[in-house]
């Protein structure tokens, strides 16, 4: 029956790899909603020195690890690698920090030629609030 399939023209492929294909993608669909909180906390643990000062930095004082475990499950849902924690917490220090609540006109010349992604930090730090910062926008409500 493989080999008429073949013949046709048709993708013959065994029982294991539809498995493990569909597994997948049905991991990927909701791995947003797999990252638990201890995840989050071992990934932050295990960053080198550097990066892990960071996180000192910044949580508790301006985000909670939970914050930091709904922005990376708003990534993952959106299907962005959160691969580059680094990066994550630099982007997330940034819509927090002192300067994140300056006016765009504020930020030093630096900033601008940045084209960082929309850090969704505030309504993260204060629930019920809906606040988004974005790179040219400032804050908006």
């Amino acid at each position: 029956m493989g080999e008429d399939a073949t013949l046709k023209g048709y993708m013959v492929v065994d029982p294991a790899t539809v498995m493990s294909t569909h597994l997948t993608e049905i991991l990927r669909a909701n791995i947003s909603e797999l990252l638990s909180y201890a995840d989050v906390q071992k990934l932050l643990q295990e960053l080198p020195d550097g990066q892990s000062k960071l996180v000192e930095d910044i949580v508790p004082g301006q985000i909670t690890i939970s914050g930091i475990q709904r922005v990376m499950q708003t990534l993952l849902a959106e299907r962005v690698s959160v691969r580059d924690l680094s990066t994550i917490l630099e982007g997330i220090a940034e819509a927090v920090g002192p300067m994140a609540r300056k006016s765009s006109t504020e930020m030093p010349p630096a900033r601008s030629p940045m084209k960082a992604p929309r850090w969704p930090i505030e309504s993260f730090r204060n629930p019920g609030r809906s606040t988004t910062r974005t790179p040219t926008s400032g804050w908006r409500r």
